[in-house]
């Protein structure tokens, strides 16, 4: 079940990896970090933003049964779909065999 997924298996798993993550490491690209993460999240937030709203303002000239959504609505739905599933990027980085 998704919803026993979310509450009791993902917690624990986020804690393991903030507790066995090498803190000198991560001291030492703390900037690049937020830099990436604060840049990333807000070009992702605006680029769906523009896309949604441009594609809804599209498909309504067509004459599509798509009401067209206005940029601040789009930039509300860019920035709740922006976010990052910490499980995922976990697993990626893993993967890719980055420990450091």
């Amino acid at each position: 079940d998704g919803e026993m997924f979310l509450r009791v298996m993902v917690p624990p798993i986020v804690f393991e990896a903030a507790l066995s993550i090498d803190k000198s490491a991560f001291q030492r690209h703390v900037i690049p970090i937020i830099i990436y993460a604060v840049m990333g999240t807000l070009m992702s937030t605006f680029l769906t933003a523009l896309v949604v709203s441009k594609g809804s303002h599209f498909l309504s000239f067509l004459g599509m049964a798509c009401p067209s959504i206005p940029f601040v609505e789009s930039l509300t739905f860019g920035a709740l779909i922006s976010s990052i599933d910490p499980i995922a990027v976990l697993s990626v980085l893993n993967n890719m065999g980055m420990t450091d």
